[in-house]
Protein backbone atom coordinates (compact mmCIF):
# COMPACT_ATOMS: atom_id res chain seq x y z
CA UNK A 1 0.00 0.00 0.00
CA UNK A 2 1.34 3.45 -0.85
CA UNK A 3 0.87 6.18 1.68
CA UNK A 4 0.93 9.74 0.42
CA UNK A 5 1.30 12.40 3.06
CA UNK A 6 1.09 16.13 2.75
CA UNK A 7 3.62 17.74 5.01
CA UNK A 8 2.23 21.27 4.82
CA UNK A 9 1.76 21.65 8.58
CA UNK A 10 5.20 20.22 9.27
CA UNK A 11 6.75 22.52 6.66
CA UNK A 12 5.00 25.54 8.14
CA UNK A 13 6.07 24.59 11.67
CA UNK A 14 9.66 23.97 10.58
CA UNK A 15 9.73 27.30 8.75
CA UNK A 16 8.53 29.17 11.81
CA UNK A 17 10.98 27.35 14.08
CA UNK A 18 13.78 28.09 11.62
CA UNK A 19 12.91 31.75 11.51
CA UNK A 20 12.87 31.89 15.29
CA UNK A 21 16.29 30.25 15.34
CA UNK A 22 16.29 26.91 17.16
CA UNK A 23 19.48 26.89 19.19
CA UNK A 24 22.24 25.11 17.30
CA UNK A 25 19.99 22.99 15.05
CA UNK A 26 19.41 23.52 11.36
CA UNK A 27 15.88 24.73 10.67
CA UNK A 28 15.18 21.56 8.72
CA UNK A 29 16.38 19.01 11.30
CA UNK A 30 12.92 18.48 12.83
CA UNK A 31 11.42 18.16 9.38
CA UNK A 32 14.05 15.60 8.33
CA UNK A 33 13.43 13.69 11.55
CA UNK A 34 9.72 13.52 10.71
CA UNK A 35 10.49 12.51 7.11
CA UNK A 36 12.68 9.65 8.38
CA UNK A 37 10.03 8.54 10.87
CA UNK A 38 7.39 8.56 8.11
CA UNK A 39 9.78 6.74 5.72
CA UNK A 40 9.45 9.61 3.23
CA UNK A 41 11.92 9.36 0.30
CA UNK A 42 13.06 12.99 0.54
CA UNK A 43 15.23 15.00 2.95
CA UNK A 44 16.41 18.60 3.17
CA UNK A 45 20.10 19.27 2.55
CA UNK A 46 22.15 22.43 2.96
CA UNK A 47 22.96 23.84 -0.49
CA UNK A 48 26.65 24.69 -0.34
CA UNK A 49 26.55 26.48 -3.73
CA UNK A 50 24.20 29.17 -2.46
CA UNK A 51 26.17 32.33 -1.54
CA UNK A 52 23.47 34.80 -0.49
CA UNK A 53 22.68 33.11 2.81
CA UNK A 54 21.90 29.60 3.91
CA UNK A 55 19.67 27.55 1.66
CA UNK A 56 18.13 24.11 2.19
CA UNK A 57 16.78 22.17 -0.78
CA UNK A 58 15.02 18.84 -1.11
CA UNK A 59 17.00 15.84 -2.24
CA UNK A 60 16.72 12.07 -2.13
CA UNK A 61 17.28 10.28 1.18
CA UNK A 62 20.02 7.71 1.69
CA UNK A 63 23.35 6.89 0.09
CA UNK A 64 23.79 5.43 -3.38
CA UNK A 65 24.00 1.67 -3.12
CA UNK A 66 22.76 -1.70 -4.29
CA UNK A 67 19.26 -2.85 -3.42
CA UNK A 68 18.86 -5.87 -1.16
CA UNK A 69 16.46 -7.19 -3.81
CA UNK A 70 19.36 -7.79 -6.20
CA UNK A 71 20.16 -10.95 -4.20
CA UNK A 72 16.55 -12.21 -4.23
CA UNK A 73 15.05 -12.03 -7.75
CA UNK A 74 11.56 -13.15 -6.66
CA UNK A 75 11.35 -10.25 -4.16
CA UNK A 76 12.67 -7.82 -6.77
CA UNK A 77 9.96 -9.04 -9.18
CA UNK A 78 7.27 -8.59 -6.50
CA UNK A 79 8.49 -5.06 -5.70
CA UNK A 80 8.36 -4.07 -9.36
CA UNK A 81 4.92 -5.61 -9.69
CA UNK A 82 3.67 -3.40 -6.83
CA UNK A 83 5.42 -0.32 -8.23
CA UNK A 84 3.94 -0.94 -11.70
CA UNK A 85 0.45 -1.40 -10.22
CA UNK A 86 0.74 1.67 -8.00
CA UNK A 87 2.73 4.18 -10.06
CA UNK A 88 3.19 2.62 -13.50
CA UNK A 89 7.02 2.71 -13.32
CA UNK A 90 8.94 -0.14 -14.96
CA UNK A 91 12.42 -1.53 -14.26
CA UNK A 92 13.70 0.55 -17.21
CA UNK A 93 12.52 3.75 -15.48
CA UNK A 94 14.68 3.13 -12.38
CA UNK A 95 17.85 5.22 -12.45
CA UNK A 96 19.21 4.87 -8.92
CA UNK A 97 18.88 3.11 -5.59
CA UNK A 98 19.70 4.82 -2.31
CA UNK A 99 20.08 2.93 0.95
CA UNK A 100 18.61 4.56 4.05
CA UNK A 101 18.75 1.53 6.34
CA UNK A 102 19.53 -2.09 5.53
CA UNK A 103 19.68 -4.10 8.72
CA UNK A 104 18.17 -7.56 8.30
CA UNK A 105 15.33 -8.31 8.64
CA UNK A 106 14.47 -4.66 7.82
CA UNK A 107 15.35 -2.78 4.65
CA UNK A 108 14.52 0.85 3.85
CA UNK A 109 15.61 1.99 0.41
CA UNK A 110 14.75 4.86 -1.93
CA UNK A 111 14.26 3.92 -5.56
CA UNK A 112 14.54 6.82 -8.00
CA UNK A 113 12.78 6.79 -11.37
CA UNK A 114 12.92 8.96 -14.47
CA UNK A 115 9.45 10.44 -14.68
CA UNK A 116 8.04 12.78 -17.33
CA UNK A 117 5.19 13.67 -14.91
CA UNK A 118 7.56 14.81 -12.15
CA UNK A 119 7.44 18.52 -11.26
CA UNK A 120 11.15 18.47 -10.28
CA UNK A 121 13.62 20.13 -12.65
CA UNK A 122 15.47 16.81 -13.12
CA UNK A 123 12.20 14.99 -13.96
CA UNK A 124 12.78 12.31 -11.33
CA UNK A 125 10.46 10.86 -8.72
CA UNK A 126 11.27 8.59 -5.80
CA UNK A 127 9.54 5.96 -3.71
CA UNK A 128 10.60 4.51 -0.40
CA UNK A 129 10.71 0.74 -0.68
CA UNK A 130 10.35 -0.87 2.75
CA UNK A 131 10.97 -4.59 3.08
CA UNK A 132 10.52 -6.64 6.23
CA UNK A 133 11.53 -10.29 6.25
CA UNK A 134 9.06 -12.42 8.15
CA UNK A 135 10.42 -15.07 10.55
CA UNK A 136 10.81 -18.75 9.68
CA UNK A 137 10.94 -18.15 5.92
CA UNK A 138 7.43 -16.66 5.97
CA UNK A 139 8.12 -14.26 3.11
CA UNK A 140 8.68 -10.54 2.88
CA UNK A 141 6.27 -7.68 3.60
CA UNK A 142 6.65 -4.97 0.95
CA UNK A 143 5.40 -1.42 1.30
CA UNK A 144 5.90 1.78 -0.68
CA UNK A 145 5.78 5.33 0.56
CA UNK A 146 5.99 8.64 -1.26
CA UNK A 147 4.29 10.30 -4.18
CA UNK A 148 4.25 8.57 -7.55
CA UNK A 149 5.05 11.85 -9.29
CA UNK A 150 7.25 14.24 -7.33
CA UNK A 151 6.23 17.80 -6.63
CA UNK A 152 8.63 20.71 -7.03
CA UNK A 153 9.61 20.65 -3.35
CA UNK A 154 10.13 23.64 -1.14
CA UNK A 155 13.40 25.52 -0.66
CA UNK A 156 14.22 27.40 2.52
CA UNK A 157 16.59 30.38 2.28
CA UNK A 158 17.86 32.29 5.30
CA UNK A 159 19.79 35.53 4.92
CA UNK A 160 23.19 35.86 6.56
Amino acid sequence: MIKIKTHTLILLTSSILGLLGCAGNSPTSSLNKQFKQDKYPMRYFKDMSHTMGTQYTQGFAGKIGTSATEKVPIVKKDVYKLIKKTCEFTPNDRVQTRIVENKPPYYYEVWIFKDAKSKRDDKKSALSVILHELPNGGGVDISLKGQCHATKGMTFTFAN
